[in-house]
């Protein structure tokens, strides 16, 4: 973000969730859903830190409710920084359980499983669903970075989560990987591109050039934004991270995903 400039609020961008120009005393917004797919390449970035740290940013941003579907076996998982004891978040690595989940406020709510198939919210409902909604699906991106698909349970997983129809939701990749991993990363906005053609694709400054995306900015293209100055945590206290980076991302997602959703853009699954 160019210096000077502070994150936007949900009241600068308010104006891309309306269906139109609507009379004055008739402000009601349009319901929109979204998915934000979150992929980390290299040591230097954690899933579950990053995944917590978004979400938490994005439901600050206003009135929308937030889950995060968090799948693979690596510790800590968002358990960890939404406060689980330990018994609760260690259960996936030993083998006791599933799937975790739990429900913070009435604005955020998170599953974390060591495979798609695992993923359940059950015990983590929202009580209304007459809000805009954002999916944060943390996901092992080995199957994209082989230039696969994405996996149909994590379709599913994602689906099921819904509030207003998984079908006509807004994309967004947002991949977090520097220089080194850039290489390993390559195939991955490709893949994404071919499961949801008109999705956005987050791209980290300097980590290098990624074939088969076309350049430019704007609901189709590509975004880039500048990671810390400082290397990102991978371990921090037992909170989801609260951190300006987390809050001007968050802004940027949710003003181009309100933009599509406001132009008819949205798309579902290639087929």
């Amino acid at each position: 973000m160019p210096p000077g400039n502070a994150p936007k609020g949900l009241g600068d961008v308010s104006h891309l969730f309306l269906s139109g120009t609507e009379p004055p005393d008739q402000p009601e917004k349009v319901t929109i859903e979204a998915v934000v797919h979150l992929a980390s390449i290299g040591p230097a970035f954690c899933r579950a830190f990053l995944a917590s740290g978004a979400a938490a940013a994005l439901a600050r941003e206003g009135d929308s409710r937030v889950t995060i579907l968090e799948t693979g076996p690596s510790l800590p998982n968002v358990g960890y920084y939404f406060a689980l004891e330990p018994a609760e978040y260690l259960s996936l690595s030993l083998g006791r359980g599933g799937s975790i989940n739990g429900l913070r406020g009435d604005s955020l709510r998170f599953a974390c499983a060591a495979s798609p198939g695992g993923l359940s919210l059950a015990g983590a409902r929202f009580q209304a669903s007459a809000r805009s909604h954002v999916i944060v699906n943390a996901f092992d991106s080995e199957a994209l970075r082989a230039g696969g698909s994405m996996p149909p349970e994590l379709i599913e997983a994602w689906r099921a989560g819904s509030l207003h129809g998984a079908g006509a939701a807004a994309h967004a990749l947002v991949l977090f990987c520097d220089a080194s991993g850039a290489v390993t990363a390559e195939d991955l906005p490709a893949s994404f591109r071919r499961c949801f053609p008109g999705g956005t694709v987050f791209l980290p400054v300097g980590a290098g050039a990624f074939p088969g995306l076309a350049g430019g900015a704007g609901p189709s293209g590509v975004e880039y934004f500048e990671l810390p100055a400082e290397r990102l945590p991978g371990l921090a206290r037992r909170a989801a991270p609260r951190d300006p980076f987390f809050q001007g991302l968050a802004s940027r997602i949710l003003r181009i995903l309100g933009s599509m959703s406001r132009r008819g853009r949205a798309d579902a699954v290639a087929g």
